[in-house]
């Protein structure tokens, strides 16, 4: 079962909010029935998040890349409640449990889910990170304590 999206929204702090209203709308214009993983890195890429930034990944680099792997669809979504795709919904949850174990954080960030992200290897958006030479598990490995 699906989560729609604003039953996480409250959690999420304002810049992931705002990532995520950014992954709708591109959910929206890539003509698909669910946002995906995709989605939610151009959303992140989008607000200006610093490991992209520092590993010189662009939107452009995203979008170029999501296009090449992700065939548009025909259905052009309209309304704000397009469905979290499975990998998206587990990357949500993930990024919930990672604020949840985060001394301190008193909402989902941005650097919660992008970690979700890339913890979900089957995931487009690692895929598109991959593709572009990032270096996930150096990252994951160098946020372990």
């Amino acid at each position: 079962m699906t989560i729609p999206f604003a039953a996480y929204s409250p959690g999420f702090s304002d810049g992931l909010q705002c990532a995520m209203n950014i992954a709708r709308s591109y959910a929206a214009n890539y003509g698909g029935h669910v946002l995906g993983t995709e989605h939610i890195l151009l959303g992140l890429s989008s607000v200006g998040l610093d490991v992209l930034a520092h590993s010189q990944i662009t939107t452009k680099m995203i979008e170029d890349e999501a296009d090449r792997l992700v065939k548009r669809g025909s259905h052009v979504a309209v309304g704000v409640n397009i469905p979290y795709g499975p990998i998206a919904e587990r990357s949500v949850s993930h990024a919930l449990n990672l604020q949840s174990q985060d001394i301190g954080a008193e909402s989902v960030t941005e650097q919660h889910m992008f970690v979700a992200l890339l913890q979900e290897s089957e995931g487009i958006a690692a895929k598109i990170l991959t593709n572009l030479g990032f270096d996930a598990i150096a990252f994951l490995n160098a946020q372990r304590p």
